[in-house]
């Protein structure tokens, strides 16, 4: 009770306006005091000598009205000062972002029973706190783990603003300032004249909480709507061209592997001299899935951001608190447990992400790939097959289902080794089938020693595909998608292709992983010049057969 009475009992918000931050700071502070603390406080737009109160100000605002109370402290952008004294707290912030982090640290010493008395200003380290969503136009998300999108679905902005403004409010309770709100693997129908009329809500709806957004752009914009016949800035006619201006910040993978443990950081932090730069970081946990303490890393995150000198422990034990409460059981238990996380997933992973750079490509599996005009997605049939893997290409597409142009398009993994490289040579071969009808296409991939045989079989004289078993992977308007091949496919052909760079290939060849080993800028001038690297990459065909 001593404690209670000696809280605030008045918010005052000098030179608060609508929708502003500082506004969001009075009701943040009405609510917290309540639910915290069971304090029921006013809100006032003025009174700089009031007893027992919160004042909430600009440090430009401050002396203009509450003449010689304070020294007023410097603060770099979004900084603030906090003092807590008894039942007067002042929280001051260089702008009006900065008061309204002010307002959280302040319920944060609440929620974890902290009511000593401090005086203290602190600015951030890093200027530049954003976060990256990973959302696709039609309301999927990379990878599949994140759900549904918040932003996003069916090609256009959502209409319920309401979860992106929580998305806001908790990023900007952890003074994390701005989010991009789509998939790096950008399409142009964003910026559709509806679209950005939707951007413009979103932004509406994150303003309060001091949040801004931002858009990814394709990548082949400068070609696609700039005109350019090329932006390669190893074209020696570009290089004069392609300077960043004054402004840009080029965001920069920790590693050019994929967040691996004890991954070497990129090169790029070092050779880029006379460029902006700033780190990218993943904070959503991609291979190890989605529990409840995953939620720290982004509150670490946010943290280290601002001050990255604090104490990692620390930094969990104050998440542990604000999450769990103040059992001490409970917050030693998941110290130990989450201190511990890291070297654990770095004894059950490879050091230096080994794994993943012999592996990046998936070249120890079978791939059917499929793409189309907007709209079209895979459906597995009820009894698909229990070795087949599913990347529909509604989580991973530039334009839309199946439409990914660039990349994978939908694909489906057979792992079996039977189906894929020497195992499928010295097993004697096998047959690819495929049947297509207007509302439906079907693959199947049968090993030499798993083909259905007899007069229906693959081979057969009357081969009938409703006695092959299940399909490698089916597009079927039947199962949940328009995905007509008459309006999805045009113009088919049985069209033998042994390509070994192309638009993909040429895209992706980088200066890391296999492509540095070469010794090639290119794709294009590594296959001319070394052709003996591709003598076993042919196909032998015993026959074609088409049925119709």
């Amino acid at each position: 009770m001593h404690c209670q009475q000696a809280l605030p009992s008045r918010i005052v918000l000098l030179n608060s306006t609508r929708g502003s931050p500082i506004e969001t700071a009075g009701q943040e502070l009405k609510q917290g005091l309540d639910l915290i603390v069971a304090k029921n406080a006013s809100v006032l737009q003025s009174g700089c000598d009031a007893p027992s109160l919160v004042l909430v100000a600009t440090v430009n605002e401050y002396p203009k009205i509450c003449i010689g109370q304070i020294d007023i402290p410097a603060l770099d952008e979004d900084g603030f000062r906090l003092q807590s004294q008894g039942g007067t707290v002042r929280i001051l912030g260089q702008n009006a972002r900065g008061t309204l982090y002010g307002a959280y640290e302040y319920l944060s010493m609440l929620a974890q029973r902290n009511f000593s008395h401090v005086a203290y200003a602190t600015s951030p380290h890093a200027p530049i706190r954003w976060v990256n969503q990973l959302d696709n136009m039609d309301g999927s998300i990379e990878g599949g783990y994140g759900g549904a999108s918040i932003f996003f679905k069916d090609g256009t902005i959502v209409d319920d603003l309401a979860p992106i403004r929580q998305y806001a409010r908790l990023l900007a309770s952890i003074r994390v300032k701005a989010v991009v709100v789509n998939n790096v693997n950008a399409i142009a129908t964003l910026l559709s004249s509806e679209n950005k009329k939707g951007l413009a809500r979103i932004a509406d709806a994150c303003r309060p909480y001091g949040v801004q957004i931002g858009i990814s752009l394709n990548f082949a914009s400068p070609e696609d709507l700039g005109g350019l016949d090329t932006y390669d800035p190893l074209d020696p006619s570009e290089q004069t061209s392609l300077r960043f201006d004054d402004n840009v910040v080029v965001q920069i993978k920790y590693g050019p592997i994929d967040f691996q443990v004890r991954e070497p950081p990129s090169p790029l932090f070092a050779n880029l001299y006379h460029t902006n730069t700033a780190i990218e970081l993943e904070v959503t946990q991609e291979y190890l899935g989605q529990h409840h303490l995953s939620m720290s890393n982004l509150y670490a995150y946010g943290r280290l951001a601002w001050s990255p000198t604090i104490d990692s422990e620390q930094i969990l034990t104050d998440w542990t608190r604000l999450t769990f409460g103040q059992i001490d059981n409970v917050i030693n238990t998941i110290n130990d447990m989450s201190m511990a996380s890291w070297s654990a997933y770095e004894n059950y992973t490879g050091n230096l992400g080994i794994q993943t750079l012999t592996n990046m490509l998936y070249t120890d599996l079978s791939v059917t790939l499929a793409h189309t005009t907007i709209g079209c997605g895979e459906q597995g049939f009820p009894s698909a097959q229990p070795y087949l893997s599913h990347t529909p290409g509604a989580n991973r597409e530039r334009g839309g289902n199946c439409a990914e142009e660039d990349t994978d398009g939908c694909d489906a993994n057979d792992p079996r080794p039977t189906s894929f490289e020497t195992a499928f040579n010295n097993n004697g071969g096998g047959v690819y089938a495929m049947e297509w009808k207007p509302d439906w296409m079907r693959v199947w991939c049968f090993p030499g020693n798993d083909m259905p045989s007899g007069t229906s079989g693959p081979l057969g004289p009357s081969p009938d595909p409703n006695t092959w078993g299940p399909p490698t992977t089916s597009f079927d308007s039947r199962y949940g998608t328009d995905c007509s091949m008459v309006t999805h496919i045009k113009e088919q052909r049985i069209i033998i292709d042994t390509t070994f760079c192309g638009q993909w290939a040429s895209v992706t060849w980088s200066s890391s992983g296999y492509a540095a080993s070469t010794g090639y800028s290119t794709c294009e001038a590594y296959v001319k010049d070394v052709p003996s690297a591709f003598r076993d990459a042919f196909w032998t065909f015993k026959l074609v057969k088409t049925y119709t």
